[in-house]
Order: C-alpha cells, then sequence, then structure tokens
C-alpha cells in the first residue's frame, strides 16, 4: 500500500519532517504513457498552474469520493497514477494546484491514507499561495478525512546519508495534526485563526492533539 517516497525530506527534530518538493516542470503533462486502469492514452491537457479552485463535486478529494476523475481540469484523469508511480509524477508538479489532481486522483483509485494526506497537503499550499477559501476549507475537510477514514496510517520519507539511503515512517495522524495546529512549521499558512482554534476543532471532530509530543489521540 505505501510506495516510496520524495528524496527531498529534511528534518528539524526526532520527529518533525519537512517536505520540500521540486516544482520544475510547466506547460503540458508528458511523458506519462498509458494508463494501467482503461489502457488509453493520456491526453496532453495543460497542467494548471493558477490558483482558483473549481470543485468537480461537494467532496471532491475526500475518501472514495472519485469525481475527480471527471473533471475535465484535470489533466492525470487518464495519466497512469498509480503506487508505483505516483511520487515520481509529484516531483514534476509545477503547481499546488497540479499537486492537487495528481493527489486527489490517486486518492480516488486507491483509498489510502497516504493520498488523503498529500491530497489534504497539496489544497493547504494553494490556499497558502493564493488564499483560496474554497482550498482553506476543503484542506480542513481533507485532513479531517485523514483522521476519521486512515487514522493509523503512515508514510515513508528516504533520506540520503552518507551511509546510504534510510527509510523514516511517519505516522499520518501527528503529520495532520502539525499541519493543523502550526503550519508556519512546514512553510504553509494557518488555515485558522489561531492555534487556539485548531485544537478546538480538532476536538469537536473527536481527537486530541498533543502540542508537545505531537501526538494525536482519539477521545473516543
Amino acid at each position: 500500500m505505501i510506495g516510496k517516497k520524495i528524496n527531498h525530506a529534511q528534518f528539524s527534530s526526532a520527529r518533525l519532517a519537512r517536505i520540500l518538493v521540486c516544482l520544475v516542470v510547466s506547460g503540458l503533462l508528458v511523458g506519462c504513457g498509458v494508463d494501467g486502469n482503461d489502457g488509453d492514452i493520456v491526453n496532453t491537457l495543460p497542467v494548471p498552474t493558477d490558483l482558483t479552485l473549481n470543485l468537480q463535486c461537494p467532496d471532491v478529494g475526500i475518501n472514495t469520493e472519485a469525481c475527480i476523475l471527471d473533471d475535465p481540469e484535470n489533466p492525470y484523469a487518464r495519466a497512469d497514477v498509480s503506487d508505483s508511480t505516483k511520487f515520481e509524477l509529484a516531483e514534476d508538479t509545477p503547481s499546488a494546484k497540479a499537486s492537487f489532481y495528481l493527489w486527489g486522483t490517486a486518492l480516488a483509485r486507491s483509498a489510502q491514507g497516504e493520498n488523503q494526506y498529500y491530497t489534504a497537503r497539496a489544497l493547504h499550499q494553494m490556499y497558502t499561495e493564493g488564499g483560496s477559501e474554497v482550498a482553506r476549507t476543503q484542506a480542513i475537510r481533507a485532513y479531517r478525512s485523514v483522521l476519521d477514514n486512515f487514522f493509523d496510517s503512515f508514510t515513508y520519507f528516504k533520506v540520503e546519508l552518507a551511509e546510504g539511503e534510510v527509510f523514516i515512517s511517519l505516522v499520518l495522524s501527528e503529520l495532520t495534526g502539525e499541519s493543523l495546529y502550526d503550519p508556519l512549521e512546514l512553510n504553509l499558512t494557518p488555515l485558522y485563526n489561531n492555534k487556539l482554534q485548531a485544537l478546538d476543532a480538532m476536538g469537536s471532530w473527536g481527537y486530541n492533539y498533543d502540542v508537545d509530543s505531537g501526538v494525536v489521540t482519539r477521545n473516543f
């Protein structure tokens, strides 16, 4: 279920990962080949770089909702987005909006915590860059979905050390808690007016975020 991860992870402590995404490609989505799901050739829709988000349906990017695959703005809808290709494709996304479509497509095809978290993060990045209220609201809903539907899921980061490659596992509930409580640490704009509101929101969903340990626990 869990694929190999982005190489550009940075760590400032034993438990906090800093996610750096290289945005190096603009223009058209190319090199995706044949879609392993339906065998169709990928069309060459322009990869979006704007910060306007039009929701294909109210629950796009949330858990098992697959309407993103019908979005005419989604250049990845017919691409070979899978566990084996998604991180390679992610390294080439030229914008937060493109990342949203990529990870939303991955989530629609495989509802797992990893895909849900990165979908939420892409929405959060869109809000950070453009201030879209639609992206902010949907990011909060997508983060909550990580906690509600994929609480025990985790992801790996590959870190390059002098001794070689090391894979570090990170709990997605903890990354989600941090993203909601203190996103400035991740170079993201807060989704709430202050940290207390973030804690209250998580509490209303049934979760407690320990600000010292970074651990999220259920209140039910």
